[in-house]
């Protein structure tokens, strides 16, 4: 493990896009799945998740720009700023089609731009939900809904992947945090769909019903999916476990995100109001648990493994850090006359190059 990284200082507003966001994504997938495949009665449950993508995803957007050192410049991550301060200065607003800067090779350009793209597309679709209930979607706006369906899908993952990109423990350890955070984000979605339902009259118990089903599907999947993930840290699960934050995050999830919904499927309980409240207030509790840990854990396994797992006790380790607070030169341990230095009185005699044509020299 490596202990030299820094801490990303990722706080609050992190925290709340990456759970917020995986429940846009979450519910915009599965409004557009039932608007697609659904039966005319389940139309009500896919508005539903429209009208939540949509705001869910203006509140991401905001707490990335307030997470910035300097929020107003949150622009700069999707135009090249020389080029817009010239054509403004200049008034030649053609220039502003070489404005668009993107980065693909970059998790955080690409996510800004998948960020960009899913607001404008759950925004269209938030929208449609207050047309007639009786007109159908067009072919655009099938189109919409498939290409916000795709961006939802990468806005969910894609934060994982941002962490895998790290040389932080536990993130860059294993390459599951992007799809345990898309199947979190389909559990989530579906909780808070089940939610709000239970106070639309319009919706039918036939509908609930198949949503309970896609909620059971993606509980298993989240199961697997983190029971790899799991695995796949290897060794080190057993320093996230040793961490405060590691058990919120193994026992937070297999309990409330998974044991307890699961039971309530299992029992019937989903078909009881207080049933379905109880179990989806359980994995958004989950949810927001596994989004807090992932963010906290690292730096606590790093605290741990250099006060403890490399063998150096915290009163060695604070003397050791007072004792190397001062600067340290190239120069320290060179023996001044002796050895070449970058210093002109620190240098040996001139150095006379070996002869190219008498070999014995």
């Amino acid at each position: 493990m490596n202990t030299f990284v820094a801490d990303p200082q990722w706080g609050w507003w992190i925290i709340g896009y990456f759970f917020l966001g995986g429940i846009a994504a979450g519910a915009y997938f599965m409004a557009t799945l039932i608007d697609l495949a659904g039966a005319k009665e389940d139309q009500a449950l896919a508005r539903i998740g429209y009208r939540i993508a949509f705001p869910l995803i203006i509140i991401c957007g905001l707490f990335l720009t307030l997470d910035l050192h300097r929020p107003e410049r949150f622009w700069h991550m999707l135009f090249r700023s020389e080029v817009v301060t010239d054509a403004r200065n200049t008034h030649s607003w053609g220039e502003l089609l070489q404005a668009p800067l993107l980065k693909y090779w970059s998790p955080m350009s690409a996510g800004s731009w998948a960020l960009l793209i899913f607001g404008a597309c759950s925004f269209i679709s938030f929208l449609g939900t207050f047309r007639h209930k009786e007109k159908r979607t067009g072919i655009i706006g099938r189109a919409f809904q498939l290409l916000g369906c795709i961006v939802g899908f990468f806005v969910a993952a894609y934060t994982g992947a941002l962490l895998t990109a790290t040389n932080q423990p536990v993130w860059s350890d294993s390459v599951w945090v992007a799809p345990l955070f898309l199947a979190s984000a389909a559990s989530t979605g579906i909780a808070v769909m089940f939610l709000l339902s239970g106070r639309r009259p319009q919706v039918s118990e036939t509908s609930l019903v198949r949503l309970g089903r896609a909620d059971a599907w993606a509980l298993v999947l989240e199961l697997l999916v983190f029971l790899v993930f799991l695995y796949s840290l290897g060794t080190l699960l057993g320093s996230v476990w040793d961490t405060t934050n590691g058990k919120i995050m193994i026992a937070g999830l297999l309990v409330f995100g998974l044991a307890v919904p699961i039971i309530f499927h299992l029992t019937g309980g989903m078909s009881r109001k207080s049933g379905m409240i109880t179990a989806s207030l359980s994995v958004l509790l989950a949810g927001f648990l596994l989004r807090y840990s992932i963010v906290t854990t690292p730096q606590e396994v790093l605290a741990k493994a250099t006060s403890s797992e490399v063998g150096v006790s915290e009163p060695r380790l604070a003397a050791a850090e007072k004792k190397y607070a001062r600067p340290i030169s190239p120069e320290d341990g060179r023996v001044p006359g002796q050895m070449l230095s970058s210093y002109p009185i620190n240098k040996s005699g001139p150095v006379i190059p070996r002869s190219k044509v008498k070999k014995s020299e």
